[in-house]
């Protein structure tokens, strides 16, 4: 088992899983990983770690947890250009006010090297959203977001619990580092998810069996009409 951590350094959890009453031991050798003994061991099922900035080349480590060795892959510093970030803005709305849990987007120039979004492989260890995704993180205000999707020109994150008012964001490709950015956070700023259908704009609504609301003669693929009466669902960021 194995996760890739960015160049700049950070912190991660490794969750262990053994049988009740199972008692297990955690070591590093590695010097540039280090392991938060108060917040590790069985009685927290997990090893919680930090990793220093890596000035060279990429580099793996090892943490041993009940037995078995996870394998840190730590990318390295590289002569990419720095990331340019153009805008930061509700991922459905584009509205420049965010909340804390939705969905954001980052547009800007040398974002990323890679275009992809996350897959299986990015859950490698636990089911905690990744915070790196082919080289790139993001902060808000010093925190990591969750990474979804990475291209040169846009970044698909969720933005961090525990922040509010005005907070730099920065983006991070593969150790190199954009000037930040300041996002507006604020409590709340519903948007409706949506879609588009011949040259109109209409949001997105489930009936109870999940199939979606829409015209069939505009939208095909199974969409019914809403009826009266009948109770729907609406997909909607920010609340």
């Amino acid at each position: 088992n194995g996760r890739a951590v960015p160049a700049q350094g950070g912190s991660g959890t490794l969750p262990v899983t053994t049988p009740f009453g199972c008692g297990w031991t955690y070591s590093t050798t590695t010097p540039w990983i280090s392991i938060d003994t108060t917040r590790s061991g069985p009685n927290w099922n997990a090893v919680n770690f930090s990793f220093a900035a890596n000035p060279g080349a990429p580099r793996t480590g090892t943490i041993t947890a009940a037995g078995m060795k996870f394998t840190l892959t730590q990318a390295g510093q590289t002569a990419s250009p720095a990331p340019v970030i153009n805008s930061v803005q509700d991922a459905e709305s584009a509205q420049t006010s965010i909340v804390p849990g939705a969905w954001a987007a980052i547009y800007g120039t040398n974002l990323a090297n890679d275009t992809r979004q996350w897959n299986n492989d990015d859950f490698s260890m636990g089911t905690s959203l990744p915070t790196f995704l082919s080289g790139v993180t993001v902060t808000f205000g010093g925190k990591p977001a969750a990474v979804y999707y990475v291209s040169p020109t846009q970044i698909s994150v969720q933005v961090p619990e525990g922040i509010s008012g005005t907070v730099p964001v920065r983006v991070f490709n593969n150790g190199a580092a954009s000037a930040p950015a300041n996002a507006s956070i604020v409590a709340s700023a519903p948007s409706l998810f949506y879609y588009v259908a011949g040259g109109k704009i209409y949001a997105v609504a489930t009936h109870t069996d999940y199939t979606l609301v829409g015209d069939p003669a505009v939208v095909g693929g199974g969409a019914t009409k809403a009826r009266p009466g009948e109770i729907l669902t609406f997909y909607v960021n920010g609340l």
